[in-house]
């Protein structure tokens, strides 16, 4: 059993991104590591491509978030980091989120869609409303649509989604520090 991932055909109008696409999905294939979905291959059929993967059971970050508590917090945040620090050896994945990571029902935890949002480009995300949200995760230098995009932007992403498992809240703006928001979390 397989999953299949069609991207929107309207994502990939223009011909750099289809090809970014087929690169980035391509890249994928190659990136093996238990805290990364498998991607097994990728396709196209007239102007549908679509991505052939490991399939799940369980659900998103997003789906089962709320205020975590410290030692899931901190056993999630380790297989998020070994995923990237695995990743990082071969790619930046530009768009960690809640709904990028998977949890199984074994308890495993899975990062996925490497390089999608490479291939989406700011106004894509805008308006088809594909990603909303993802611009709350995104690193300063990614909103500023840097070419330099690199693994610091991946830990910038992680330690949004860590503190808004902890907290509740995505920060924003002036945000308090996650001790005075959860006496029980460590000072280190």
């Amino acid at each position: 059993e397989i999953a299949v991932k069609v991207m929107l055909p309207g994502l990939l109008e223009k011909a750099g991104a289809r090809e970014r696409f087929m690169s980035e999905a391509k890249l994928s294939i190659k990136l093996s590591h238990q805290n990364i979905v498998k991607v097994y291959d990728v396709q196209h059929d007239g102007n549908l491509h679509f991505i052939t993967m490991e399939l799940l059971e369980g659900k998103t970050l997003r789906s089962a978030m709320k205020r975590f508590d410290v030692a899931e917090t901190v056993r999630i945040g380790k297989s998020l980091c070994e995923a990237l620090g695995y990743a990082h050896q071969q790619t930046v994945h530009r768009d960690v989120k809640p709904e990028n990571v998977f949890l199984g029902e074994d308890g495993t935890v899975k990062l996925m869609d490497f390089g999608i949002a490479r291939v989406m480009s700011a106004s894509q995300l805008t308006v088809t409303g594909a990603s909303m949200g993802t611009a709350y995760y995104m690193a300063p230098e990614q909103l500023k649509g840097s070419k330099e995009v690199d693994a610091r932007a991946d830990q910038y992403s992680t330690a949004v989604v860590l503190y808004e498992m902890l907290t509740g809240d995505v920060p924003a703006g002036r945000m308090k520090p996650v001790r005075e928001k959860r006496k029980d979390c460590p000072k280190k």
